[in-house]
């Protein structure tokens, strides 16, 4: 009887030994994004090349997943070399997205300067975006659904909000600012955002200043248009849990219907 646990604890210690040496990894996505897209990455960034390929390690995913990852450079309009870095982790639309963020802001800090925390979201439902709902619900739609958003290639400051549910965030916190009065504070972010609407005048935007002790100013945009979430239906239930971004974002994405998700707004 003893031998038999003993062969059987062996057993498990070497089973145990080899999936360590393995890596751990219970999933290896293989998927080679770069020829799956092809078609989509052309339209995008019209010449195109890999200068690196590798593999990563998920190590916050329990099991952890191996994943590839593809550093692309393409030339932009104006005939300077962009680097976009594409991983076959998530949808492709996220790398997309990440990218958009970083030359959109890089692009816009030059025409804009002093500005406070500032970032490109995506409209979410239930902490995912927009674009990554779109593609789990048509994966196949890809093409269509995306190439008036991502067009790298000649995009520019406006074209970003065409047919979809991309906005701009601008963020004053002036809690700690005892210089300032409120109405100052609140001129501030006006006089910004005055330049912002001017520059971009079919932005999506949503900017705010903190004052003091959680109370804020925030208005918002669509296509360069100020709206109210306060006349939209379920404001004062969002308002008490703090959601009030979240009737913004649905505003958003109910203007974008060829994305197909307006199902996914339904109890």
């Amino acid at each position: 009887m003893r031998k038999e646990q003993t062969f059987i604890f062996k057993g498990f210690v070497s089973i145990l030994i080899m999936f360590l040496l393995t890596g751990c990894y219970a999933q290896k996505h293989e998927e080679d994004y770069t020829k799956i897209y092809k078609q989509f990455l052309n339209y995008t960034l019209g010449e195109w090349k890999v200068v690196h390929s590798g593999e990563e390690i998920a190590e916050s995913y329990m099991p952890q997943i191996k994943y590839k990852t593809w550093e692309i450079v393409y030339t932009d309009k104006n005939g300077a070399e962009q680097k976009i870095l594409i991983d076959n982790l998530h949808p492709i639309s996220r790398s997309l997205e990440r990218h958009l963020d970083q030359v959109y802001i890089k692009e816009l800090f030059k025409k804009v300067t002093d500005l406070p925390s500032t970032y490109l979201s995506d409209a979410q439902i239930e902490h995912q975006t927009t674009s990554e709902l779109a593609y789990e619900q048509n994966p196949d739609k890809f093409f269509d659904n995306y190439k008036d958003i991502y067009k790298f290639k000649e995009w520019s400051l406006q074209s970003v909000y065409e047919n979809s549910a991309m906005y701009l965030t601008v963020y004053y916190d002036l809690r700690d600012d005892k210089s300032l009065t409120k109405e100052e504070k609140i001129a501030k972010m006006e006089e910004k955002e005055k330049d912002i609407l001017e520059l971009i005048p079919n932005i999506n935007l949503k900017i705010e200043v903190n004052e003091y002790d959680g109370d804020f100013v925030a208005h918002y945009y669509m296509n360069g248009k100020r709206v109210n979430p306060e006349e939209q239906e379920g404001y004062e239930k969002l308002k008490e849990n703090g959601h009030i971004d979240e009737i913004y974002e649905n505003m958003l994405t109910n203007r974008v219907p060829q994305l197909n998700i307006d199902h996914l707004y339904e109890e």
